[in-house]
């Protein structure tokens, strides 16, 4: 058997010695590995299994997380990794999701809170405007009552003053007949014949 060498260009292999990297190119041609190499195979399936991961990462980085990454065995640790990191975006993407929808359902109470308390401020408007009207109303009522007042109190001093004109003529009328009754008293006691 023939010694293993190091595949050029692998990112796992370390660099080719000088002296190979430094042959024609016709020394460097690997000849194929038969099929029953059991390392060959397992080279084989980690690679395809690593190129199938690949095309799920780049599937996941596009944004669908429904794929499923397909784990090799119990001891693919890549694959198993990768199968959490993807149960840990999906559940990431759940509670991103559901606090969007919190924060939709939030906004959706602010603007009903904010149309129910323009309504009351509209309300509130409309009712200082009424008792201002109200207000201004009073006002004026009060003012004509003033007026009213103010003529009653005025016609009930002028019939003061002529009840007391008249008080003051009817006592003058009373002294005045006194005075005529006595005169008329005092000229028929003189002439009265019984004397």
């Amino acid at each position: 058997m023939r010694p293993a060498q190091p595949i050029v260009g692998c990112a796992l292999c370390p660099e080719p010695p000088p002296a190979i990297a430094a042959a024609p190119s016709s020394e460097l041609e690997l000849e194929p590995e038969p099929q029953d190499n059991p390392a060959a195979r397992a080279l084989d399936e980690a690679l395809r299994h690593q190129a199938q991961l690949a095309e799920t990462a780049e599937t996941i980085a596009n944004g669908n997380l429904a794929r499923d990454v397909q784990v090799a065995s119990a001891d693919d640790t890549l694959g198993i990794a990768f199968r959490d990191m993807l149960a840990g975006l999906r559940r990431l993407v759940g509670k991103v999701k559901d606090a969007a929808a919190d924060v939709d359902s939030g906004a959706e109470a602010a603007g009903s809170a904010i149309i129910s308390a323009d309504a009351c401020v509209l309300g509130l408007r409309g009712a200082i405007e009424d008792i201002a009207r109200g207000a201004a109303e009073q006002m004026a009522h009060v003012q004509d009552a003033t007026g009213a007042i103010a003529g009653v109190s005025s016609a009930v001093e002028e019939v003061a003053a002529s009840a007391q004109d008249l008080a003051e003529a009817s006592e003058s009328a009373r002294l005045a007949a006194e005075r005529g009754a006595a005169a008329v008293r005092s000229t028929v006691g003189r002439d009265s014949p019984d004397r």
